[in-house]
């Protein structure tokens, strides 16, 4: 079995690096679409649970009231 260049080393070890860049940049491109979507689901929570914590204490307010004018 021949023995292994430098050359021939070096030629593949480029070969590979341009391969992980290429596969990175894919990796991080995804990643930053991942954290917008999150972010975004996040706002809408946030939303969901304004408005359900307002819903509540509406409810909560109309009872007190209605129990006050009963009583």
């Amino acid at each position: 079995m021949p023995r292994v260049t430098v050359a021939e080393v070096s030629a593949t070890l480029k070969e590979h690096l341009a391969r992980c860049e290429e596969q990175n940049k894919t990796l991080f491109t995804t990643v930053e679409e991942l954290k917008g979507d999150i972010n975004n689901i996040n706002r809408k929570l946030d939303t969901m649970l304004f408005a359900v914590l307002g819903f509540l204490a509406t409810t909560i307010i109309a009872l007190c009231v209605a129990l006050v004018q009963f009583s």
